[in-house]
């Protein structure tokens, strides 16, 4: 009796069953069986069809998956290809050459899926780009590291590894070009107690350099240390950046301390130039006359002798100066206001020196009065950084009450302001100037008829000229200081001597 053929094994073909044990010709199983020759031959053609299906069901397994490295092609075959869709172009990008070819790129590292829609179905495949190929990349990075004997490279999991030890500080900074163009690698590299204590006072110099004059490198055993303070997170953050670059494993220790404090020396000059002016001859304008007339008769019992007597006065004059002017003036006037500012880094200070003016306002909840400031102002935000730059935010404006912009008896003022954002370093003087105001005035004079003469008019009118001008310049000195520095013990020191001495002024004395 013959037995079914079972499923095909992994690279064994099929087997036969038991066989029946009664040497029956027939039996595919016997030895002696008379078709036992052409048995084999049916069992060995059986075994090579299952061991090619196994091939491609295999081949098949692994064309679901197309691995390619960023920069790098490959070319994927189907046939009947009607159309592609790609799930990240980002990742990858794919092009049809023809009906049967597809040509795959890798873009970015990453993952995304690839759809094929032919005449026979949809088949979906994965595709993997890598950042590089790893035998390339060991390869460059082995050329790299040519010459440090003690240090190797190995493979790991799909990850390069770094190990060995350094024992100068050229194969250290070999080691530290390895990391800078391959980041993939991890560096395992161990260094000697020498080269750790040269990297420790190198971070220490080039933390110096860039600024960071509160934080140092310190070896403890086999671990180094950064400590001190930064005046911000964003130093405290771009120093994490510059420690990557050691090329060694660092405990950072930094933290954010007191923000760096900056004196603000500024300075208002308002410079005044008033002009006035006359050209011309000035002639009397004004006549004035007086008449006066007197009449006198006597009467009597008797006849007199003497006759009556009348009297009639009138007099003309005029009344006016006369002169010849040829007269020029100038004036020059200048105000000095000298406020100083001491303000933390990313903190506003503001100074005023005037008053204020009440001002009503009427409504239908009632009467209420809001107050004006006027005078000097600046207002001043400033920003530093770990190289003593200092960004600030300026608001300066001098103001006053004028009468000749009032409305309904509430007072107009009169404003100059600027408003800017500058850069400069400590002791740095900052000039801010062309608010500009001029005010001019022309007056003529003139004869009446006479005075509009062309020509010959000019000996009878006169002309007055007004100007009046005045320009605001700001000057501001930022410096760098702390609680203790000279210049603040100084403005200290400043200050109490005038408030010992304005004590001694009002006292009682002789001499008073």
């Amino acid at each position: 009796m013959v037995w079914p053929l079972e499923p095909p094994g992994f690279g064994f073909g099929p087997r036969l069953r038991a066989c029946c044990g009664e040497r029956n010709p027939s039996c595919l199983s016997c030895p002696r069986g008379a078709n036992s020759s052409f048995a084999r031959l049916i069992m060995g053609f059986v075994s090579r069809i299952a061991a090619f299906a196994v091939l491609l069901i295999s081949f098949s397994a692994q064309a679901t998956t197309v691995r390619v490295a960023v920069g790098q092609q490959r070319v994927v075959t189907r046939p009947n290809i009607t159309k592609v869709a790609i799930g990240d172009d980002k990742v990858a990008d794919v092009r049809a050459l023809s009906t049967r070819e597809l040509l795959v790129t890798g873009v970015s590292p990453g993952r995304t899926s690839l759809t094929i829609f032919g005449s026979g179905g949809t088949e979906q495949l994965a595709v993997i780009v890598a950042a590089m190929d790893d035998q390339v990349t060991e390869r460059e990075v082995s050329r790299v590291i040519r010459g440090l004997r003690n240090v190797r490279i190995k493979q790991v999991g799909g990850r390069l590894i770094l190990e060995g030890k350094v024992n100068s500080v050229k194969e250290h900074q070999r080691l530290s070009l390895v990391r800078e163009l391959f980041p993939s690698v991890i560096n395992m590299v161990s260094l000697s107690p020498e080269v750790r204590a040269q990297v420790a006072d190198t971070l220490t110099s080039r933390l110096r350099q860039a600024g960071y004059t509160g934080v140092e490198a310190s070896l403890v055993g086999p671990t180094l240390f950064l400590e001190g303070t930064v005046p911000s997170v964003d130093d405290q953050a771009k120093l994490a950046e510059l420690v990557k670059t050691a090329g060694v494993a660092v405990e950072n220790l930094v933290k954010v301390g007191n923000r760096r404090m900056v004196l603000i020396e500024c300075q208002f000059v308002e410079v005044r130039k008033n002009r006035n002016d006359l050209l011309g001859i000035r002639l009397p304008l004004q006549i004035t006359g007086k008449g006066q007339m007197n009449l006198s008769r006597g009467w009597g019992l008797l006849p007199s002798s003497s006759a009556d007597s009348g009297e009639l006065r009138f007099d003309l004059g005029g009344e006016s100066p006369f002169s010849f002017g040829l007269q020029f003036n100038n004036g020059y006037g200048r105000l000095l206001a000298q406020p100083r500012l001491l303000a933390s880094s990313g903190q506003r200070a503001d100074f005023l020196a005037g008053g204020e003016v009440p001002i009503i306002k009427r409504s239908l909840q009632g009467v209420d009065v809001e107050y004006k400031e006027f005078g000097v102002r600046l207002g001043v935000l400033p920003q530093t950084d770990r190289l003593g730059n200092i960004n600030m935010d300026i608001t300066a404006e001098v103001s006053q009450p004028d009468a000749a912009l009032a409305v309904d008896n509430i007072p107009g003022f009169r404003t100059r302001r600027v408003q800017t954002n500058v850069n400069a370093t400590g002791g740095e003087t900052i000039v801010l100037s062309g608010i500009y105001n001029n005010d001019e005035q022309k007056n003529v004079s003139k004869f009446p008829g006479l005075g509009h003469i062309p020509i010959v008019g000019e000996l009878f009118k006169s002309r007055a000229w007004l100007e009046k001008k005045s320009e605001l310049v700001i000057l501001l000195t930022p410096r760098l200081v702390g609680p203790g520095s000279k210049r603040v013990r100084r403005l200290i020191d400043d200050a109490r001597r005038m408030y010992e001495r304005s004590g001694q002024e009002v006292r009682f004395n002789i001499w008073d």
